[in-house]
């Protein structure tokens, strides 16, 4: 068995399928067809900022069962429905399409694939105490060099709140950067602006729909 990021993958065709054959024909027919377009196609352009009003296409919203999420890629000016294909433990895992999958721990976001430059995994027990506690935290995250070795980069963070809003600023030895996180009242993750890495650059998401 595979971890639940590397089983997206093998799972979103299948979920595409899956969405073309829970609905009937006649006019619906090219809602499903519109909404395993975007899908499949991952990235759509014209991205905004999370805290404007995004929204997706009623097509996904009606044909897509289950929790949405609008992800947006500020470095690529690009805007991706992120369908949630499931969960082990405090992670999940969401498929933006076009073979890119996101997963999050606790909301953090820990790994990415399809994107090139990716986030291969990430240590993050520190920064999910610093999000609750504030103080300061260590996190690692882990890359592919160019002979598809994983190396390590750690870095140490700092924390911050203003009212729903924290902010964690990192420092490492050659770059660092900063993720914004707006909690709810149980002191969930509900959006989010989190670095991928430097040829990534940074995931902006927020909730269309939780179920």
């Amino acid at each position: 068995m595979g971890t639940v990021l590397e089983m997206t993958v093998r799972t979103l065709p299948v979920l595409a399928l899956a969405v073309l054959s829970a609905c009937g024909l006649g006019d619906r027919g090219t809602y499903f067809k519109d909404a395993a377009t975007l899908i499949r196609s991952g990235l759509a352009r014209d991205a905004g900022p999370v805290d404007q009003s995004l929204t997706l296409p009623e097509a996904i919203t009606d044909a897509v069962p289950g929790p949405l999420m609008v992800g947006v890629f500020p470095e690529r000016n690009a805007k991706a429905a992120m369908v949630f294909l499931g969960g082990n433990g405090t992670v999940t895992s969401w498929a933006a399409g076009g073979g890119i999958t996101i997963a999050f721990d606790d909301g953090v976001l820990t790994a990415t694939r399809g994107l090139g430059g990716d986030l291969m995994s990430a240590d993050l027990d520190e920064v999910k105490a610093g999000l609750r506690g504030g103080g300061q935290a260590v996190r690692v995250h882990r890359y592919l060099d160019g002979e598809e070795h994983l190396q390590a980069r750690a870095f140490v963070c700092d924390y911050s709140r203003t009212g729903a809003t924290v902010v964690e600023d990192c420092t490492g030895p050659e770059l660092g950067f900063e993720n914004q996180y707006v909690l709810d009242s149980r002191g969930r993750i509900r959006e989010s602006l989190q670095w991928i890495g430097p040829q990534a650059g940074y995931l902006r998401s927020a909730p269309i729909r939780d179920r």
